[in-house]
């Protein structure tokens, strides 16, 4: 996940606690969002289920694997 240098030192700035530097910043943001360009079938069934069984249905970042949108009602599921 790319993260621009402003942002993770604006980060700091409200949240000391995420580390020492921009570069702890961004290995943290890394970590906890890595890159999955693809998903298996059981995790898109189960966070497809938990957005869809939600009322009313979250359609924000579901398992911080990959977000779901929705538009002219038309469900569209990008991986992270």
């Amino acid at each position: 996940m790319y993260v621009s240098p402003v942002l993770a030192e604006a980060l700091l700035e409200v949240v000391p606690e995420l580390g020492a530097k921009p570069a702890d910043v961004h290995a943290l943001l890394r970590e906890q969002y890595r890159n999955s360009p693809d998903i298996t079938d059981d995790e898109f069934r189960s966070a497809a289920a938990d957005v869809l069984t939600s009322s009313p249905p979250r359609l924000e970042s579901c398992r911080s694997h990959f977000w779901f949108s929705m538009s002219s009602s038309k469900l569209s599921v990008t991986a992270r």
